[in-house]
């Protein structure tokens, strides 16, 4: 099977889905009429409580391929809302497809965050986590935990807290999950499809809906800890979670949860890191893929690059010696190598694997329902986490310095002056000087204020009133290159500090200083070999910490009205209309260093914005057939909402849908949305920062600094989606749930910013004049311009399959739950041309966001037999290629990656009490056989030389805990 979908292409896919669909249907009717005539009533199975992801109870819908949502246990089983749509009469069912996954399989699993429980869903694809979003993912999400649908990105998904937008807890514009308190979940809902018409902008990809215990009555606290069987990566978590009622009609819910980790230390940590596998850029365009990457113009004492004494490095004492080069493939001019006289050159001392990070969460709801058609609620949220840490060393390639230089060697001062040479220039990582140090503090406040209730004759409301307040405190510890307030006009404090001198009294000095004191703080810096110190005058002259302060506030009202307002003879028409409201804002203020540009990384600048957005919209489900051959019922579904925004004007979104109950075993349904996403307030307003990334430019791998600012003449994105499927429960088989869903979505207008090694290509291989109008070049340093535009268009398509299926054996209760996704199409389209980047892992090294298999998938296996619970889950990524579009004989290396899958084992034992409270204790071994991710994978330093989205970085890891309710 897998063979045979990889030459598939969107027409086939459909015409098969389709074939699947008619051929089903056919076998299904006849196997039914058969089984009424012929076969005994069967006895309904006792089910233990749900388990989302696997057989729910009788009275629960399913949840892995569910149409609805696991109710609430204290909610009404006869009125479900469903994500994705908005109608809530009874009987409704929604086309898109929905996955559910409760609380139950969280505990069991033992996860300390919500994102790593919702990555065990194929269609959620490359994910950042706590342990894998870092400072160069977005400002504000270092640690966090973030959601990217289909691969489109995580500003593509939409995330709600009890169907209610939150205040974003980043610059552009996403929601970190771990603001809610993971022991107060009750389940995630997720909508793979354009949800747009039904919730609005960002509902591109689908939908992420947190829903909370409301109803929750007792006490449950846990705690947990986990470490690596390399003794790193410690993780603690602690939750609690108390409900009570009051009065007639009142219930207050309040908890918490805190969680912690240690990290893992630097690339030196791990077998798979140390490789540093990567690129050299070889002789006539080759690109060769090779271990043991060095860098040969940079070295951690300097390295002489040009000239005669070309070759000529610095050790310790600043003792010259003569560089080891090594295999360049023929490229003279080449600046990476493999093997040679520099190994580790990469910052594999200074980026780390994996974050530490630590959080704390709380919230507090009261409820008072005064009659069923009035109940008020009250939601106050706080969230703080914190996520330091190191990323790479400051690094320059072509620093010139003088023959009179203090510092320079004496034999190297003669060979100079053989040479008839009075400058030299020199390449040099500035470890000495320390790591850039990154560090955000992000701190959430929201409330909201709502009522609801049922106005009679099947009618609700719901409306809501919020505020939200998320400041991110951002420290960026680097080198410092220009000049701070009170410097004189025209100071550079790098190279002044290295332009050393002797002065009359004998003294080494700045040059600047030589004659007469004009900067008095340069303090003179030794740049030919490491330092083994800084001074405390160096110290203050070269380094410092640089401080910005985002505040983002959103303010937020919606109303909702649902009901019947008639019926037809084939049952309820349902409808649902509604209003919204948000202005989200965002102030940027920025320490005096960064508004002058001072330091060689960063320089936020400070910026203010906002946007306003009104929002009305109709839904509206109309049962066609009811009780006809064929059709136990038929229901159309349609929506539109219009929306108007500050910035980009009026927009339409829309969807229609289709559900087709052929009979008690098979459904099926379809969609088809137009769907949008406004540009959020980063790309419009973005300060200009400055980030840095490496690029091959004239053929040389290297660093190049990236220059990044706003755009506020973007203009909303538009995709259109069509989904279709069957869900197949035949009543012969009890507890068996199988579904297959087609999607294709098609964005247009999308929101970009070309990458810096995408610029490079542009200019240097089809002569694109705007994008070689970007790129110049400083201090031998590539320097490049970019910001956001509506650039590309893309296309994603491919199958999902979910199964279901519990049974009773060995005494006990299995349930098993499976999840795939195969990618047909990820296809990009700009001025590059078009690419079809289905199938490929690369960690983003030859194309940003290219890390889509064509195959992903999940399962989990749960038994329960008396007061033990045995968990066992199996994550798969499919084999992959690096670079699908490598010219031929251009890419030399292992171009293909091996599908790789983890197996991870947990237990849940309750202790056998009378006592009114419940004890648990559990545990878990994660990546069972300490499997490694694949050493294919080029490095770069945002990736650490894998994917870690889709591979396991921390090697084989244990975890216990226990819990405990009342």
């Amino acid at each position: 099977m897998k063979h045979t979908m990889k030459i598939f292409g969107a027409a086939a896919l459909q015409r098969t889905a389709s074939a699947i669909v008619i051929a089903t249907a056919m076998m299904a009717q006849a196997q039914a009429q058969a089984q009424a005539q012929n076969a005994p009533a069967q006895p309904a199975l006792q089910s233990p409580a749900a388990v989302p992801g696997t057989l729910p109870p009788a009275q629960a819908p399913a949840t892995s391929t569910a149409d609805v949502a696991t109710a609430d246990s204290s909610a009404s089983t006869d009125d479900i809302v469903v994500t994705g749509s908005r109608l809530s009469t009874t009987g409704f069912t929604a086309p898109s497809p929905t996955t559910v996954l409760g609380s139950a399989l969280l505990e069991r699993q033992g996860q300390s965050n919500v994102a790593e429980f919702i990555n065990q869903i194929p269609a959620v694809r490359s994910s950042a986590t706590s342990s894998t979003s870092t400072a160069t993912s977005f400002r504000g999400g270092a640690g966090g935990n973030f959601v990217n649908l289909r691969g489109l990105g995580v500003t593509r998904t939409l995330v709600l807290i009890d169907s209610e937008r939150v205040v974003p807890t980043t610059t552009t514009g996403t929601l970190d999950l771990n603001i809610i308190p993971s022991i107060m979940l009750d389940r995630v809902e997720v909508v793979t499809g354009g949800a747009s018409a039904a919730y609005g902008s960002d509902a591109v990809a689908g939908v992420v809906n947190l829903i909370l215990k409301k109803k929750f009555v007792g006490l449950q606290a846990e705690g947990q800890t986990g470490v690596t069987q390399y003794g790193d990566n410690q993780t603690y978590r602690a939750g609690i979670i108390g409900g009570f009622n009051f009065g007639t009609g009142g219930h207050v819910l309040l908890g918490g949860d805190y969680a912690e980790s240690a990290g893992i230390g630097t690339l030196e940590a791990r077998d798979w890191s140390r490789r540093a596998g990567g690129i050299v850029a070889g002789a006539n365009g080759v690109q060769y893929l090779v271990n043991d990457l060095q860098i040969n113009n940079q070295t951690y004492g300097g390295i002489i690059n040009s000239g005669p004494l070309r070759g000529t490095a610095f050790g310790p004492g600043s003792v010259p010696y003569s560089f080891t080069y090594g295999n360049t493939f023929g490229n003279a001019s080449s600046t990476t190598q493999q093997g040679g006289g520099n190994p580790r050159s990469f910052n594999y001392d200074a980026a780390q694997i994996s974050m530490p990070y630590k959080r704390y969460t709380a919230l507090a709801r009261v409820d008072y329902e005064f009659s069923p058609a009035f109940n008020l609620h009250a939601t106050v949220n706080y969230a703080n986490s914190g996520a330091p840490h190191t990323l790479l060393y400051a690094r320059d390639a072509a620093l010139s310095i003088r023959s009179d230089n203090a510092f320079l060697p004496q034999s190297v001062r003669a060979q100079m002056a053989t040479a008839g040479v009075s400058t030299i220039t020199v390449g040099r990582i500035s470890r000495d000087l320390g790591p850039y140090v990154y560090s955000d503090n992000n701190t959430l406040w929201r409330g909201s204020v709502g009522v609801d209730g049922a106005l009679g004759g099947g009618w609700k409301y719901d409306a809501y009133v919020g505020y939200g307040r998320n400041k991110i405190d951002y420290d960026l510890t680097t080198r410092i290159d220009g000049a701070l307030p009170g410097d004189p006009a025209g100071t550079r404090r790098f190279l002044n500090a290295i332009d050393a001198v002797t002065n009359s009294a004998g003294q080494i000095v700045c040059r600047v200083n030589q004659v007469t004191v004009t900067s008095p703080g340069c303090a003179p810096f030794n740049i030919f070999g490491e330092n083994p110190s800084l001074t405390a005058a160096q110290q203050a002259w070269l380094v410092g910490t640089q401080h910005v302060s985002q505040i983002t506030e959103r303010t937020s009202a919606a109303a909702n009205i649902a009901g019947s307002p008639f019926a037809t003879w084939a049952g309820e028409v349902s409808v649902a209309v509604g209003a919204e409201y948000r202005r989200d804002s965002q102030d940027v203020t920025v320490d005096a260093g960064s508004l002058a540009r001072a330091f060689n990384l960063g320089n936020t600048q400070p910026i203010a914005g906002s946007t306003t957005v009104y929002e009305g919209y109709g839904e509206v489900g109309v049962p066609l057939l009811r009780d006809v051959p064929f059709f136990q019922s038929l229901e159309a579904n349609g929506a539109v909402r219009q929306t108007h925004y500050s910035q980009a004007g009026n927009v339409t979104t829309w969807k229609g849908g289709l559900t087709w109950e052929v009979n008690d075993s098979l459904r099926f349904r379809g969609t088809r949305s137009r769907d949008i996403r406004a540009p959020n307030l980063s790309e419009l307003f973005q300060p200009l920062t400055t980030s840095q990334n490496a690029v091959i430019y004239n053929g040389v791998s290297t660093l190049a600094n990236t220059r990044t600012t706003g755009n506020p003449n973007l203009k909303p994105e538009r995709a259109d989606t069509l989904s279709f499927g069957f869900v197949l429960s035949p009543t012969f088989l009890r507890g068996f749930r199988f579904s297959v869903d087609y999607y294709d979505i098609r964005l247009r207008g999308a929101i970009a910013t070309v990458a810096s090694q995408a610029l490079i290509n542009g200019c240097q291989q089809q002569g694109l004049a705007d994008y070689c109008s970007r790129i110049s070049v400083v201090n031998g340093v590539p320097l490049i311009d970019s910001s956001p535009a509506n650039l590309n268009s893309i296309r994603t398509s491919g199958l999902d399959f979910e199964l279901a299926y519990g049974f009773w054996a060995l005494g006990g209760r299995f349930d098993l739950s499976t999840y795939a996704t195969y990618v047909d199409k990820f296809t990009t389209s700009d001025a590059l041309g078009t690419f079809n980047r289905a199938g490929e892992i690369s960690g983003g090294f030859f194309f940003p966001g290219d890390d889509t298999p064509h195959w992903t998938g999940s399962a989990n296996v749960n038994y329960n037999v008396n007061h033990l619970n045995i968990l066992a889950n199996i994550r798969y990524t499919g084999s992959s290629v690096l670079d699908k579009f490598a010219p031929a004989g251009k890419l030399v290396g292992p171009n293909k990656v091996p599908a790789i899958a983890y197996l991870n084992l947990s237990a849940e034992w309750t202790v056998p009490t009378s006592t009114r409270g419940q004890f648990q204790f559990f545990g878990g071994i994660d990546n069972v056989f300490n499997t490694d991710p694949p050493s294919e994978i080029p490095y770069q330093y945002f990736n650490r030389g894998t994917a870690a989205s889709y591979y396991d970085v921390a090697g084989r890891r244990f975890r216990f805990g226990a819990r405990v309710r009342y």
